[in-house]
C-alpha cells in the first residue's frame, strides 16, 4: 500500500491530497516507523488540519519524546475541535510526561467533571495524584477505574502499593489475585512488600501463599529467608 502511494506521488510530481499523507502516515505508524509517519502527518497537517492529522502528528511527537511539539499540536486540536475529548486527554498525558503535575491535576479535575467515568482520565488522574503524593485521591481514581472492570495492570499495581500503605491487606491481595488470574507476573519487590506486610500482621498463611506464587514466578531470591 505504501509503495502504491509512493508511485502515485512520483507520478503527479507535486503535493498529494492530504488524505494520502494521512493514510500513508497511519501505515508507517502501524509498522512503528514513526520518523516516516511524522513526515507524512506533518505534510497532511500543513495542507489541512483534520482530527486524523492532528492525532497522528501529536502521537508521533509523543513516541519521539518531543513533548513540546506534541503539546502544541494537541492544544491546536483542542481549539479546532473543542468537543474532542481525546485531544484533551493527550494534552494531559503530555503534561504528565513533562512532570508538570500542578497543571496536569487542574486539567484532570476539570475533565473529570465532564466525563467522571472515563477510564483513561481516571488512570491519568490517579498517576498524577501519586506523583503529587496524594495517595487518597489516587486511590479514589484507581478504585473507580477498577470497579468499572478490566483495569490496566499498571493501575492494579498502583492499587496494590496504596493498599499496602493504607494497610488494607485484603484489598492488596484482591488486586494481586486479579493480576495472577490474567496470567501476568508481579514484580519481586511488590511480592516482597506483600509478604512482609502479611508477616507484620501475623498472617503467616497469606505470607506463605505469596511466597509460593513468587516461587512459581522464579522470584524467590529476596523471599527465601
Amino acid at each position: 500500500a505504501i509503495a502504491i502511494i509512493d508511485n502515485y506521488e512520483k507520478a503527479i510530481k507535486g503535493p498529494m491530497h492530504f488524505s494520502f499523507y494521512e493514510y500513508r502516515g497511519s501505515l508507517w505508524a502501524s509498522n512503528e516507523k514513526y520518523e516516516n509517519a511524522l513526515k507524512d502527518y506533518q505534510k497532511a497537517y500543513r495542507i489541512h488540519k483534520t482530527k486524523e492529522s492532528i492525532s497522528g502528528l501529536g502521537l508521533c511527537y509523543l513516541f519521539n519524546k518531543d513533548y513540546f511539539n506534541a503539546e502544541s499540536v494537541f492544544r491546536d486540536g483542542m481549539l479546532s475541535f473543542d468537543e474532542n475529548l481525546n485531544f484533551k486527554k493527550s494534552l494531559l498525558q503530555c503534561l504528565l510526561l513533562q512532570e508538570r503535575y500542578r497543571e496536569a491535576v487542574s486539567l484532570a479535575e476539570s475533565l473529570l467533571i465532564v466525563s467522571p467515568f472515563d477510564k483513561d482520565l481516571l488512570s491519568l488522574a490517579g498517576q498524577i495524584y501519586r506523583q503529587l503524593g496524594n495517595n487518597d485521591k489516587a486511590w479514589e481514581n484507581f478504585l473507580l477505574l477498577y470497579l468499572k472492570g478490566n483495569a490496566p495492570k499498571k493501575d492494579l499495581e498502583s492499587l496494590i502499593d496504596i493498599a499496602l500503605i493504607k494497610k488494607i491487606l485484603s484489598k492488596a491481595e484482591t488486586f494481586a489475585d486479579e493480576i495472577i488470574a490474567r496470567k501476568e507476573e508481579i514484580s519481586k519487590e511488590r511480592l516482597s512488600n506483600m509478604v512482609i506486610s502479611f508477616l507484620q500482621n501475623s498472617q503467616t498463611d497469606k505470607a506463605e501463599k505469596w511466597i509460593a506464587i513468587a516461587s512459581k514466578q522464579g522470584k524467590t531470591e529476596k523471599l527465601t529467608l
